[in-house]
């Protein structure tokens, strides 16, 4: 399991405040409008960015001064090199070793295509295919669903659904009803602070949920699925 013991992160406008917090393997998903502190959030637990000023994270009772061997990190953006897809993929591991993770997200056809040429989604897609070849124990994913149609977006969530089943994977996550979709747990988070923290998705407050957006919603279930729409 992932233990925050202490987080503290200060930023101009806000800060973000998070104890004593355990993490285990599932989807936990966080959410918020933009500005919320997700991004912040996510890179705190990993030990990035001079917002830090206290941090206490373990994974097993093992404490996370480097978090390089147990967590993988999917950004909302990465630098692009001017290197291929295969040799992008090598920076982690040899590209031949990890067929799997190729054909499971389709990029056979984009091996010798340089990343600068690559779509956003498309990027997405090897940006993931690496963290499935690295295959480490703790997954976070910054707004995973950006770049990707409605196919892409399905085929990651799955991939991420199946994986947190032995791992723990924390996801923020802008598309709401793709969010209670899937979650195991969700995360709310406005101006730094945490209005709902690792709630069961059944239980998340509409209030709340408003509150955050600063407009009215709703949930509703569609097919055994959770849907949030305006009312």
């Amino acid at each position: 399991m992932l233990e925050i013991n202490q987080l503290y992160m200060q930023l101009p406008n806000m800060s973000i405040k998070l104890e004593n917090t355990v993490f285990k393997p599932g989807l936990h998903v966080i959410i918020g409008p933009n500005g919320a502190g997700k991004t912040t959030f996510l890179h705190g637990i990993i030990g990035y960015g001079q917002q830090i000023k206290t941090r206490s994270v373990m994974y097993n009772n093992r404490k996370l001064n480097d978090t390089s061997d147990v967590i993988s990190f999917i950004p909302q953006e990465n630098p692009r090199f001017g290197i291929n897809v295969d040799e992008y993929l090598r920076l982690t591991g040899n590209s031949n070793e990890a067929s799997e993770s190729i054909a499971y997200f389709s990029l056979d056809d984009y091996l010798d295509q340089p990343i600068t040429t690559l779509s956003g989604g498309e990027f997405k897609r090897v940006l993931c295919a690496q963290v499935h070849h690295e295959n480490k124990p703790v997954i976070l994913a910054d707004e995973i669903e950006a770049h990707l149609d409605v196919n892409q977006k399905y085929l990651v969530m799955d991939w991420l659904k199946e994986a947190a089943k032995t791992k723990i994977v924390i996801a923020s996550i802008h598309d709401l009803s793709l969010a209670m979709t899937y979650a195991d747990t969700v995360t709310l988070m406005s101006e730094g602070n945490f209005m709902e923290l690792i709630q069961d998705k059944n239980k998340l407050s509409e209030d709340k949920l408003s509150d955050a957006f600063n407009t009215s919603l709703k949930i509703m279930d569609v097919d055994g699925c959770l849907m949030v729409i305006r009312k």
